[in-house]
């Protein structure tokens, strides 16, 4: 790989010394009155409670309200939430039946509708990182169904793709998470040095077909416990490819974190 491409998948290591420099800053400022706290989704003036909901309080009551986790049974392996009249819920839906994805469990905060979807986006193409620190304590509850691995790993993007952006949107909620857990983030586990066809201009059963081959794993992810972390689960193609390529590598266990899952497919479809 290029030596570029490298510093870019490895800027989690510089990043994490400025993040918390910044966050000491803000709450020295915050103390002696010379910021106004204001919701980094709407600007609004508030004042941030004990209870607030996110790291050091970067969005108001009324945005954390248009945030409301994902309730209710859902599928274990994939979150496609089963109906609330159901009697008894079964672990898994059919589509994870009949083909299970290669992780152990999956946590997913919401789904990816309304406000959640603004936020993602804007973190997404608008470069807007301070939203990575409001959406990852998010994911804080939803975590506590699976079993705490030893690193975070991100998914990837395509190394053409990471060079035009300049960021990896996915890193950014994986460094702000792994700083609100105290777990290692390992970008470097995990590359995507193929630039195939973006996966959301495909159908469903061309996603798979499109990223044969797309992820290289590192042998340094042997024996290891991770969580591979995504912004947006929709059919779990890729996040099938990309945990299959951490197992071939001799991953022990591989658990699937995702802030929204979309609410219209189960997994695989």
């Amino acid at each position: 790989m290029g030596t570029a491409a490298d510093r870019g998948l490895r800027q989690g290591d510089a990043l994490t010394l400025p993040r918390r420099l910044l966050r000491r800053l803000r709450r020295v400022a915050d103390l002696l009155g010379f910021s106004a706290r204001r919701c980094l989704r709407c600007g609004a003036a508030f004042t941030p409670g004990r209870n607030d909901g996110t790291a050091d309080g970067l969005l108001c009551a009324a945005c954390l309200a248009q945030l409301p986790p994902m309730k209710g049974p859902r599928c274990r392996r994939c979150a496609f939430p089963f109906p609330d009249s159901a009697p008894a819920a079964p672990a898994l839906c059919g589509d994870c039946l009949r083909d299970p994805p290669p992780w152990q469990g999956m946590a997913c905060y919401g789904r990816y509708e309304g406000v959640l979807r603004d936020m993602l986006l804007e973190l997404k193409f608008h470069g807007r990182f301070l939203l990575a620190d409001a959406l990852a304590p998010l994911l804080l509850d939803s975590l506590l169904c699976l079993p705490l691995p030893d690193a975070l790993v991100p998914m990837p993007l395509p190394l053409p793709r990471l060079r035009r952006r300049g960021y990896n949107q996915v890193q950014e909620l994986a460094l702000a998470a792994g700083y609100l857990l105290e777990l290692p983030v390992r970008p470097e586990l995990l590359l995507r040095p193929s630039c195939d066809t973006p996966q959301s201009r495909l159908r469903a059963r061309e996603r798979r077909r499109n990223l044969h081959g797309s992820f290289v794993a590192s042998p340094d992810a042997a024996g290891l416990r991770l969580w591979l972390l995504d912004d947006i689960f929709t059919t779990g193609s890729t996040a099938r490819a990309a945990a299959q390529a951490l197992l071939t590598a001799g991953a022990q266990r591989i658990d699937l974190v995702t802030l929204a899952r979309t609410p219209l497919h189960p997994a695989g479809r």
